[in-house]
């Protein structure tokens, strides 16, 4: 009784990222403009739109953060279709974090920087693909970027 439960819908990438955006408590316009999305291709997903506006939320507060720690950088949003899934990349190109942490980070309480959050985030955005038959997972360099990758099952 540990994972998510919602009620499942055929939703829209498109909305849920317009909705993601529109309603982030931004602190400023500066942090607005860090974002570029390219969401040039729609797809529908079964699961809800809310879980998944609070997935892209949360990994778009991660990478301000990072931005702002490293007071340089900018956020890409875009989308895939392949045969068998459909993609959602969330990437900043602030510090890119350290590799090893790319699974550690998705463990309950991890976090890796004090004061940065419960550490739940990226525990949630797990557990809610995985409640939508999706799956997340990290891709990074070091130096360079640091990469969400959100997979959905295509649904027609």
């Amino acid at each position: 009784a540990n994972s998510v439960s919602v009620r499942s819908e055929k939703s829209s990438i498109k909305k849920a990222l317009d909705l993601a955006i529109d309603t982030f408590p931004f602190r400023s316009e500066e942090e607005r403009n860090y974002i570029n999305i390219h969401a040039n291709k729609d797809f529908n997903f079964w699961g809800s739109s809310t879980i998944c506006v609070h997935i892209l939320q949360n990994l778009i507060k991660n990478a301000i953060n990072a931005i702002q720690s490293a007071n340089k950088g900018s956020i890409k949003v875009w989308t895939e279709s392949h045969d068998q899934y459909n993609y959602v990349y969330v990437e900043d190109n602030a510090v890119g974090l350290d590799p090893k942490y790319a699974e550690y980070i998705f463990e309950r309480f991890s976090t890796l920087e004090e004061g940065f959050g419960t550490g739940l985030g990226l525990a949630f955005c797990r557990n809610a693909m995985e409640s939508m038959d999706g799956t997340i997972w990290c891709e990074s360099k070091e130096g360079q970027y640091t990469r969400f990758v959100l997979r959905f099952k295509r649904t027609s």
